[in-house]
C-alpha cells in the first residue's frame, strides 16, 4: 500500500501545463490542445458550474508524464504513416 501512495504523492508533485504552455511549446493552438487533452486519462479537471449570468468553465492541468505519453502517441503514429509504402494509382 505504501508504494501506492509513494507514486501517487510523486505524480500529485510533477510539473503540470495549462494548455496555453503546451501550446506555445508544440506549436499548436490552445483549442486543438484541450482536444487531444479532453478525454485523456491522468488530465486533472476542475469545473466552475454554471450560473444564469455565467457559463460553465472548465480549468484543466496536463500532468508532464501525460503530455509525455500523448506526445509517444502521436509521433508514433507519424512514424507510422510514413513507413507505410504509398499506392500509386
Amino acid at each position: 500500500m505504501s508504494n501506492v501512495m509513494s507514486i501517487d504523492n510523486e505524480k500529485s508533485y510533477e510539473r503540470h501545463f495549462q494548455p496555453k504552455e503546451l501550446a506555445k511549446l508544440w506549436s499548436f493552438s490552445e483549442d486543438v490542445i484541450r482536444g487531444l487533452f479532453e478525454k485523456e486519462p491522468g488530465v486533472l479537471r476542475l469545473e466552475n458550474p454554471a450560473t444564469r449570468s455565467k457559463r460553465r468553465y472548465t480549468s484543466i492541468r496536463i500532468p508532464q508524464s501525460v503530455a509525455d505519453r500523448v506526445y509517444r502517441r502521436l509521433t508514433a503514429k507519424h512514424q507510422s504513416q510514413q513507413n507505410q509504402p504509398s499506392q500509386a494509382a
